[in-house]
Order: structure tokens, then C-alpha cells, then sequence
């Protein structure tokens, strides 16, 4: 009975590390999603190994607490987004709304560093991207993204 006792307590430690470690995790989602929030220029555009300056400044990036909306003039490519900071690099995945890709999960990773946004992920079902690198085959997307301020009164 002793034995019994002994491996029930060790089992309720064990639950209580793993809900915690969940809680944790969950916090940092939260409060990595609260810093990503808002319109984002689009700094740079990378895919193939080659940047695209005229692409480039046609873009936007709107990001809400569901969706990562890249925006160009009037056109619009909506993906709903999971992220897990608790990676390193920080892990996200895109799941475009429409398009050759709709409903596809595109593995990625990102970087945040104060008013700068650095996010690559593969549309071409190769996984996820281990470095901020683009190459002719390689399927990456990469958007290098800054805050747009808001206006001030």
C-alpha cells in the first residue's frame, strides 16, 4: 500500500508540472501574439533567393489575434496563424483562407525584435524553415516587416 501511495503522490507532481508547463506556454503565446498585433510595412520581400523592392513597398501586413493578412492594393491574402515562441527559432504556421494553398498548413518561423518582424515560411510542403533564408528551390516566403506608427493628435 506504501508503493501505492508513493507512485500516486510522484503522479500528481507529474500532472501538476505538466499543467503548468501548459499554462506557461500558453501565457507566452498570449503575450507573443499581444506584440505581434497591428499594421506592419513590408520592409523586404524574399522568395527564390532574390529580394523584390517594387513588391516590396506594395505590401502590408495587417495582423490580428486570428489572422495574418498580407494586403495589396485592393487585393488581399488572408491565412489564419499558430504560433509557439517557446521554439527556437519561434515557430508559426500559416493556414491561407484561399488560394492553390487554402487550408494547407505553411510551417514557419519567426523573429521579433522590437519594431521589426522577420517571418519565413515554405509554401511548398517542405517543412519548416530552419534559418531567415530563401534559394531558388527551396519554397521559402521570406517578409522582413516594420511597425507602421500610428498617427499621434
Amino acid at each position: 500500500m506504501e508503493t501505492f501511495m508513493k507512485h500516486r503522490s510522484l503522479l500528481v507532481v507529474a500532472a501538476a508540472v505538466l499543467l503548468l508547463g501548459a499554462d506557461d506556454k500558453e501565457d507566452a503565446i498570449i503575450k507573443t501574439r499581444t506584440k505581434l498585433l497591428g499594421i506592419w510595412n513590408v520592409a523586404a520581400y524574399e522568395a527564390m533567393g532574390a529580394r523584390d523592392p517594387e513588391l516590396s513597398q506594395q505590401l502590408k501586413v495587417l495582423i490580428t489575434e486570428k489572422d495574418f493578412i498580407v494586403q495589396q492594393k485592393d487585393n488581399e491574402a488572408k491565412s489564419g496563424y499558430r504560433i509557439d515562441p517557446t521554439q527556437k527559432p519561434m515557430h508559426i504556421n500559416l493556414v491561407p483562407a484561399s488560394g492553390p494553398n487554402m487550408d494547407k498548413n505553411l510551417p514557419g518561423i519567426f523573429e521579433l525584435d522590437g519594431d521589426t518582424l522577420k517571418v519565413i515560411w515554405n509554401d511548398k510542403g517542405k517543412g519548416r524553415p530552419k534559418e531567415f533564408k530563401t534559394a531558388m528551390d527551396s519554397g521559402n516566403v521570406m517578409l522582413i516587416l516594420k511597425r507602421q506608427k500610428t498617427a499621434q493628435p
